[in-house]
């Protein structure tokens, strides 16, 4: 695999492995904008946000100073550790050593690839379905549909029943960077258009769950679809005409 580092030499640990807990980290720089605290390393296994997907959380101890991290950002390809509380003192060049918290951690993973899984049963059983938006947390995920709703209303007990036999059948879920030629290979493989690539990326980064899905996709994922437990159905929503949100957990029973 690549290492992926941003533009200050930022090592990008949880892409290249996201049930690393604990890693050791040099400072580069730190700053406060906005009565916002922010730390950038060297390294870091803290995940940013994006694509939907909320960040890490944690703590960063150094040897005169502990940061409590509440979001992670990137910017321009580096990485910003956003502090709401620091004790003691942080200066460039210190050791520190950084703590995910892996509860929050491990949520995110399970949940983020509940998505994936449930929007490729969604693909396929409402195929005029189109997503508007979406949001992974710790806690589910979400997707807003442009969709008639009577027939979502409908598939739904059949959409839970089939990602959660995907879930049961424990799918091992497979993480690459490939050159963009075998990226846009491997999607047409699954009937998926190659048109939503990130465009001039050389490499790109897939995440396949064997036989069912496979997406570009920076996101954190299990390594098999039986650590997710079980995918449940939370609540449908109406948020307009023909717009409707739906919110899953994976995880939780009853």
């Amino acid at each position: 695999m690549m290492i992926m580092r941003g533009s200050l030499g930022t090592r990008l640990l949880s892409l290249e492995d996201p049930y690393t807990k604990e890693f050791k980290a040099k400072i580069l720089a730190l700053s406060t904008t906005n009565g916002l605290n922010r730390l950038i390393l060297d390294r870091t296994a803290f995940h940013p946000e994006g694509g939907g997907q909320d960040s890490d959380v944690g703590e960063i101890r150094g040897p005169s100073g502990l940061a409590a991290v509440s979001s992670v950002i990137e910017v321009g390809g580096v990485v910003h550790h956003i502090c709401d509380r620091i004790e003691g003192l942080f200066k460039p060049g210190d050791p520190v050593i950084g703590k995910v918290e892996w509860g929050h951690r491990y949520g995110l993973m399970k949940n983020h690839t509940a998505s994936h899984i449930i929007w490729a049963t969604l693909e396929r059983e409402l195929p005029k379905a189109r997503i508007i938006g979406s949001h992974v947390s710790a806690d589910k995920t979400r997707f807003d549909l442009e969709v008639e709703r009577d027939e979502l209303k409908r598939s739904l007990p059949r959409i839970e029943l089939v990602a959660r036999k995907i879930v049961e059948e424990d799918r091992p879920v497979k993480i690459e960077i490939v050159e963009r030629d075998e990226a846009v290979s491997r999607l047409k493989s699954y009937g998926k258009s190659p048109l939503d690539l990130p465009k001039d990326a050389e490499w790109i980064r897939i995440v396949e769950i064997e036989g069912w899905d496979i997406s570009a996709c920076k996101g954190l994922h299990v390594r098999r679809t039986g650590e997710l437990g079980s995918i449940r159905l939370l609540r449908r929503t109406s948020k307009g005409r023909n717009l409707d949100r739906v919110e899953f957990t994976a995880g939780l029973e009853g």
